[in-house]
């Protein structure tokens, strides 16, 4: 009777220490899910993605109100694409062109890119623009591999020409600060603000100022391209130096294809898969030899 007792009595201590804990670790969780944690953190929508600056002031990005002058007319658009690395397939990305959001009080247009390798390395990517030039405001990466997880922020000041990085990793934060001698692009921006051009003809250039480098880019041809969706006539774009090629469909549409970079880590995208824009405005002209399912 008396070890009946001791046990029931040391039951009763287990269950009101196990629910002093849940009550705790409860208000923690509303502490941080109210408070948020220091830093900058990503969300799978991007109208929700919430900036603390270091004054502790949050920046809601709002969804932008449907306006005709500042519309993206890709958004809805999705693009999924084949990666490869010396004619191996090494993993897939896919490209998205979302609804405009409000981001520190001006419209921006929003994309994203999701890369998948097999080697257990994950990258989402999402891109905050200017409607006009769709030059960057602000790149958001979540970076997962084998052995870390890695958050990166970049923030453009395009009046200032200097671009603000910050790596964060555990509890390791690093910050670098690049300035150019002018506006700065982003690489994967780079075919899209080539879709935005009227007066594409061969020998046409741009100049591509990218964080870590410079370079030319040229309209080389116009010919056909094989992948993995169909053959199309596109538009052959070449940098020089010799770092970056791209291919987009020549018609109204101006597709993405094929994107290759001949750097340390060569690689190349070809187009699996496109899902159209929803928007009225983007033209439905074709001119590929196969018509995508």
């Amino acid at each position: 009777m008396k070890n009946n007792t001791v046990r029931a009595i040391f039951f009763i201590v287990l269950i009101a220490f196990a629910l002093a804990a849940i009550k705790v670790l409860t208000s923690v969780f509303m502490i941080v899910q109210k408070q948020g944690v220091p830093g900058f953190s990503y969300a799978s929508k991007p109208s929700l993605i919430t900036q603390q600056n270091p004054a502790g002031q949050k920046t809601v990005i709002e969804k932008l109100e449907k306006e005709k002058d500042s519309a993206n007319p890709y958004a809805g658009e999705r693009i999924a694409y084949s990666i490869s690395m010396g004619g191996l397939g090494v993993g897939k990305a896919w490209f998205s062109q979302m609804e405009n959001t409000v981001l520190n009080g001006r419209p921006v247009f929003v994309m994203s890119m999701q890369t998948k390798l097999n080697t257990r390395f994950r990258d989402t990517e999402i891109i905050f623009s200017d409607p006009k030039t769709l030059l960057p405001i602000r790149v958001e990466r979540n970076v997962v591999t084998m052995f870390k997880r890695e958050k990166i922020a970049e923030d453009y000041d395009q009046k200032n020409f200097t671009v603000t990085i910050t790596k964060q990793a555990g509890k390791h934060t690093e910050k670098i600060v690049i300035t150019k001698e002018s506006v700065i692009h982003n690489a994967i921006l780079l075919p899209h603000v080539v879709r935005k051009m009227d007066d594409l003809s061969t020998g046409k250039t741009i100049i591509a100022n990218l964080p870590g480098r410079t370079v030319e880019i040229k309209l080389d041809s116009i010919e056909d391209v094989d992948v993995p969706a169909g053959t199309f006539k596109s538009y052959h774009f070449i940098s020089n130096p010799k770092q970056i090629e791209f291919w987009i469909s020549a018609d109204g549409q101006k597709i993405p294809l094929k994107i290759k970079s001949t750097g340390a880590f060569a690689y190349t995208m070809k187009m699996q898969e496109y899902t159209p824009a929803t928007s009225p405005n983007v033209s439905k002209n074709t001119t590929r030899d196969h018509v995508l399912q």
